[in-house]
């Protein structure tokens, strides 16, 4: 990439993080995400067995994921409130590894969405990064 962007690329349950180091990018051996609730529609979250937390809705939230906080307290966020925490995360590593935190960050998925849920996800994602203090630019990838 010309202009040398950190890159974070998704994959199912998985994320990896790309960034460029002496002329080249290397992937970063950290990681993991919440990306396809964030790919379905709000009224067609299809629920696996595995997470640790059930998924719920308010008035003003037609997606909130309930879990229960490292002191046993029952917590509710949304999927762009809890990815925004995780890429503040993926920014503290980029910023150990390149020396700076990126004000702009682009995204590439590997999982193979339709249009439908690459939107809901890109816009998700927008929304993550526009809630980060101060709020990060993104762009996206197709690969």
């Amino acid at each position: 990439m010309e202009n040398k962007l950190s890159v974070i690329g998704f994959f199912d349950c998985s994320s990896v993080i790309c960034v460029e180091r002496n002329g080249k990018y290397e992937f970063m051996e950290e990681w993991n995400d919440i990306i396809k609730i964030m790919s379905m529609p709000a009224d067609k979250i299809e629920v696996d067995k595995n997470w640790k937390f059930a998924i719920t809705k308010d008035s003003e939230n037609p997606v909130l994921l309930e879990f229960d906080n490292f002191c046993a307290e029952k917590k509710f966020a949304t999927p762009a409130f809890l990815m925004a925490l995780l890429l503040k995360e993926h920014f503290k590593i980029i910023k150990e590894k390149v020396g700076e935190k990126p004000n702009e960050i682009a995204f590439c998925f590997f999982d193979q969405f339709n249009d439908c849920e690459r939107k809901r996800v890109e816009e998700g994602l927008t929304e993550s990064c526009q809630l980060l203090k101060p709020s990060v630019k993104c762009c996206f990838i197709k690969v």
